[in-house]
């Protein structure tokens, strides 16, 4: 058995970027000194700079991390969804508890794919207003509260003062029902209501890196693969939806997928050929 190294390198960054992120808010809670500051989480989302940027009509220190993260997914695509984001590696997690299921029809995926453009206007909408309402819906603020506040509260039962709030049980049950909702259908959160991912979805629609496919069967295996529903009928796909998870290079029947700077003619492919 060949070793899928793209997925396992991909595999391998969710870990440590979801220990690191446990990490961050570990050492926020507890005052813990270390080199990397809480203040990081909020840097480096986009959806949560730029709406507190507007609302409060000040350019928010800390900013250039989050447009740096802006800038490199217009480059690559959304590599902050499948390589980085918490909530999605948990979710990833629970779907590979699941028995692959087919692929569902291009004109259901369209559709699941627009209320987070809805919400992600919404909160443009409020910030232009001064009303704040990203934190309801960011991923990194669920899953930083889920782990400060159930977590800790969960710790904090096992000796003296044991300090339980009762904001854990629904905080709890928020987060199991968006991690739950994987079971059903990979990255349902993801597709349908993620506004941090409706707005990397805009800026990768300029990516320069791609899919590439250079002779297909029509085994359908990449688009029953595919977690984000991104892959069409035709075995094309919507570039604004790819997570980069890199499962359809291995999926692929006759090891004709690829992704790369390159195209069709060029052939000046970036990633693993080996497989």
């Amino acid at each position: 058995m060949k070793i899928k190294r793209l997925v396992l390198m991909r595999q391998i960054s969710q870990t440590v970027f979801f220990f690191l992120f446990i990490y961050i808010i570990w050492s926020a809670t507890y005052q813990l000194k270390g080199p990397l500051s809480p203040r990081l989480i909020f840097d480096a989302d986009p959806l949560l700079t730029l709406s507190a940027s507007i609302g409060s009509r000040v350019i928010i220190p800390g900013i250039s991390l989050s447009l740096i993260i802006l800038f490199m997914t217009a480059v690559l695509g959304r590599f902050f969804c499948g390589w980085i984001c918490p909530l999605g590696s948990t979710m990833d997690l629970i779907a590979s508890f699941k028995k692959r299921k087919a692929g569902i029809p291009d004109s259901k995926n369209k559709k699941l794919r627009r209320p987070k453009f809805y919400i992600f206007g919404l909160i443009g909408l409020s910030a232009v207003m001064g009303t704040q309402i990203a934190w309801l819906l960011d991923p990194l603020v669920i899953t930083e509260r889920f782990l400060s506040l159930t977590i800790r509260s969960a710790c904090s039962l096992l000796g003296k003062g044991a300090n339980f709030s009762p904001y854990s049980i629904i905080t709890l049950i928020f987060f199991a029902v968006i991690c739950s909702m994987a079971i059903f259908l990979s990255r349902f959160w993801c597709r349908a209501i993620c506004p941090l991912g409706a707005l990397y979805a805009v800026m990768a629609r300029f990516s320069i890196l791609r899919r590439i496919v250079v002779e297909c069967k029509d085994c359908g295996n990449c688009k029953s693969s595919c977690r984000m529903g991104a892959i069409k009928d035709d075995a094309s796909y919507v570039k604004s939806e790819c997570i980069l998870c890199m499962d359809c290079i291995y999926d692929c029947s006759s090891n004709s997928t690829s992704f790369g700077w390159g195209d069709k003619k060029t052939r000046n492919f970036l990633l693993d050929k080996t497989h």
